[in-house]
């Protein structure tokens, strides 16, 4: 149990688009995740996503963070046999005890198969919070959120595991960051596309705590792949030296360095691919944003 850790890090509207991002990228994770509370979903074809917007009649509109619709077919008129509401919930909001059972009604109205709540909730004492029945008025009627907080989901440590499930990678090395899970996670990054490895490692560099941050930047340095492949092939051998600049700086900034005005202009102004590159490599490394020119 790590009673002490929080996902947040003080960069929340990161870290809750990095875990939505998980859900949209793989819907399946849902079932991963519902598996650790006894809750088997049915068989199945096909996860997919399906609109998070849940409007009733009346001008208040209701977006859940994401939506994850389990159907018998591949194609997406096979019928639904469960939906999820993913929610990421990282403090107490009292307006969510109304709104919560809204989005289950409304998206069971909408697909008419059954329909689970499902909250990703950083913070133990939050988690207990979420956790409560939400009693409905009605007799019987009651919602209990099912509440994934860190001591909720296992520590997987198999780079195999980790390549095959490169979502569940992420999920698992924020919750669980000691080093064996941070290991599985460089494997795991390999076998994503360049940009949504991207995407995941700067998220996860900004997000993870500094000792595991460090062991992740050694790890992926030592990775051809990872740095060479998917931080800089996709804009070298395309010409898009303003977006391998972009990424540069985005690497800088995800590591919560400070990019001065000066730094910002050398960089997007740079359009020698190779010296690119070279900073690309040393923003992964560098204490300070000048130090990428030394």
């Amino acid at each position: 149990m790590l009673s002490t850790f929080r996902w947040g890090f003080d960069v929340p509207s990161l870290e809750h688009e990095t875990l939505v991002s998980l859900f949209h990228n793989r819907p399946a994770l849902a079932a991963e995740l519902l598996a650790e509370f006894g809750v088997r979903v049915p068989q199945h074809a096909r996860a997919c996503l399906e609109s998070a917007e849940l409007p009733e009649i009346t001008p208040v509109e209701f977006r859940a963070d994401a939506v994850v619709v389990f159907r018998d077919r591949e194609d997406r008129n096979g019928a639904s046999v469960l939906a999820v509401v993913v929610e990421i919930q990282r403090g107490r909001d009292r307006r969510k005890r109304w709104s919560w059972p809204m989005y289950v009604a409304a998206l069971r109205a909408r697909l008419h198969c059954d329909v689970v709540l499902l909250v990703l909730c950083p913070d133990q004492d939050v988690a207990g919070w979420c956790a409560q029945p939400i009693a409905l008025g009605h007799p019987g009627f009651v919602l209990t959120p099912l509440v994934a907080d860190p001591d909720a989901i296992p520590i997987i440590d198999d780079p195999a595991r980790a390549f095959d499930d490169p979502e569940l990678a992420v999920l698992l090395a924020l919750a669980h960051p000691v080093e064996k899970v941070v290991e599985a996670l460089a494997r795991g990054l390999e076998a994503l596309d360049p940009e949504t490895a991207v995407d995941y490692t700067e998220h996860v560099l900004a997000l993870l705590p500094a000792a595991a941050q460090k062991h992740l930047e050694e790890l992926l340095a030592t990775r051809t792949p990872i740095y060479s492949s998917a931080f800089t092939q996709q804009f070298v051998e395309q010409g898009r030296a303003a977006e391998a600049a972009d990424s540069v700086l985005r690497v800088l900034t995800a590591r919560s360095i400070a990019v001065s005005d000066s730094v910002r202009d050398r960089v997007r102004s740079c359009t020698d691919h190779e010296q690119l590159t070279e900073w690309l490599t040393r923003a992964v490394h560098v204490d300070t944003a000048e130090d990428l020119f030394d």
